[in-house]
């Protein structure tokens, strides 16, 4: 059950425009409401986390001297080449 300034927090971010969601209390199925009804006896309400973002680096070889190149784009796996040495490293982000 939420206290009353959690409420109130999660009523003004909805007044601000923020995703909110809900789900039946001491349940963790959360669901987007376009328009809570604030039951808060029967549901707890929260702001939307934030999606991580996902990014990935391909560690390949140039062919030059065994150079190594990086390249940072938001979907490198399209840039792999057949070359056994390159790599494609994903990172997501951490939210904490």
């Amino acid at each position: 059950m939420m206290n009353t300034k959690e409420m109130v927090a999660v009523i003004l971010a909805f007044d601000e425009g923020k995703t909110i969601q809900g789900a039946p209390c001491n349940s963790s199925d959360w669901m987007d409401l376009r328009d809570p009804c604030w039951n808060f006896d029967i549901w707890d309400f929260r702001v939307k986390p934030a999606e991580p973002r996902v990014f990935y680096v391909v560690d390949y070889f140039t062919g030059c001297l065994g150079e190594k190149r990086y390249l940072y784009e938001f979907d490198a796996r399209k840039n792999i080449s057949d070359n056994p040495r390159d790599k494609i490293v994903k990172f997501v982000e951490e939210i904490v």
